[in-house]
């Protein structure tokens, strides 16, 4: 996520006297880095993993265990150590 798609997903959510030249630097980091936990946390999808690879087409059950080790790395259904 660059920083005019962050810019774009705060003004869609804010009103019109919220928008992002209104915040303070915190709250831009803040909102920033909410993002990028979320979508750290999100579970791949089969298209992901292959963009990801950049290389040829993972079966199945290399999805799987990619989408494991994915999982496992960002504690996605469980609690950070």
């Amino acid at each position: 996520m660059n920083s005019q798609q962050i810019i774009e997903a705060w003004n869609a959510q804010a009103d019109q006297f919220n928008q992002w030249s209104e915040l303070c630097e915190d709250e831009k980091l803040e909102w920033a880095y909410s993002l990028a936990t979320q979508s750290a946390a999100a579970v791949l999808t089969n298209e992901q993993i292959q963009d990801l690879l950049g290389i040829g087409n993972p079966t199945e059950e290399e999805c799987r265990l990619i989408r494991l080790g994915w999982e496992a790395a960002n504690c996605i259904g469980g609690e950070k150590p």
